[in-house]
């Protein structure tokens, strides 16, 4: 488990009164409830702790998998682990993930030319923002996609570690995804340069009869992703080959996980420039055993946090 909140508990603690107050809900919230219940506990906890809350409402939550919605699925499934699952769970778990995995790669591969009303749909039927690290390269190099290599993941987190270090917590500026990206096409070379999402300075269908994104997010929630850094450095290698049939390679890292319409928007470059190579890394394994701390990817506190989302809680408060 990550560092307690409350410094007066234990993680193991923590961990007891979340599960004692979570199992009433595990038996009688609405599936989508459930959905947002166990994806933030995935955020609170680390991947064995939450698999252990997994593991101890098996037999309550395997009552509540009878056509469950794929985002219930994905809070199941994000470990990605099955060795340590009961068999019933790649039944009833995995199976129906894949499929709606296999199902998502279908629209992906098709694209917006057709019917943008169908592809849109499509991509936000999962009501997910994105697959969760144990899914989004697998479902990358099928759309055939890379992994960068390793030397390239570790530079480009020293840069961006770099770049987070420079920012204050507490400024918009740090909510902001970051990344890193080098290319190398038809012996043009950018040997790495940072860049971040810039919603606010784009317009939402500027160069969208290019690369199309579409606003999804986690459950009724939906984000703008026209500006997200993916689009952002796509967009600008479509700029760059200027309607020629480039080839080359490029590397991207990006410290938050890839987006739906991300993944839908490195199909369509794919399909206009089939012979560039697209490489990614990411803060997940296998480029990195353990995540950087989120002190470290969210800028460094200059000012008292008092009142603020950064004032560390008081365990007095804590009553589970």
């Amino acid at each position: 488990m990550g560092r307690c909140p409350f410094p007066g508990l234990t993680d193991r603690q923590l961990l007891r009164d979340l599960m004692r107050m979570a199992g009433p809900a595990v038996d009688l919230a609405p599936p989508l409830e459930l959905a947002r219940l166990l994806h933030s506990l995935q955020v609170m906890l680390s991947p064995a702790a939450y698999r252990e809350v997994l593991l101890s409402f098996g037999p309550r939550l395997r009552r509540r998998l009878r056509d469950a919605p794929p985002a219930l699925l994905s809070a199941c499934c994000e470990p990605g682990d099955g060795g340590s699952w009961p068999a019933w769970w790649r039944q009833e778990v995995l199976r129906p993930w894949a499929a709606e995995l296999r199902r998502l790669r279908r629209a992906l591969v098709a694209g917006p030319w057709q019917k943008r009303s169908l592809y849109e749909r499509e991509l936000r039927r999962l009501q997910l923002s994105d697959l969760g690290d144990a899914w989004q390269l697998p479902l990358l190099r099928s759309l055939g996609a890379t992994a960068s290599s390793a030397v390239f993941a570790r530079r480009a987190l020293r840069a961006v570690l770099r770049r987070r270090r420079a920012l204050d917590a507490s400024s918009p500026w740090a909510l902001r995804a970051l990344g890193f990206v080098a290319w190398d096409l038809g012996g043009v070379r950018e040997d790495g340069k940072l860049v971040s999402t810039a919603t606010r300075e784009m317009s939402a269908e500027l160069d969208a009869d290019k690369l199309l994104s579409v606003d999804l997010g986690f459950l009724e929630r939906r984000y703008r992703r026209h500006g997200d850094l993916e689009r952002i450095v796509l967009l600008e290698l479509l700029e760059r080959s200027a309607g020629r049939q480039a080839a080359g390679t490029v590397d991207l890292f990006v410290d938050r996980p890839v987006c739906i319409s991300c993944l839908g928007v490195i199909a369509q470059f794919r399909a206009l420039l089939p012979m560039v190579q697209l490489r990614f890394a990411f803060l997940s394994p296998p480029f990195f055993s353990r995540e950087p701390s989120q002190q470290r990817l969210q800028g460094v506190i200059r000012e008292e946090p008092r009142g603020t989302s950064l004032e560390e809680l008081d365990s007095r408060f804590w009553d589970p």
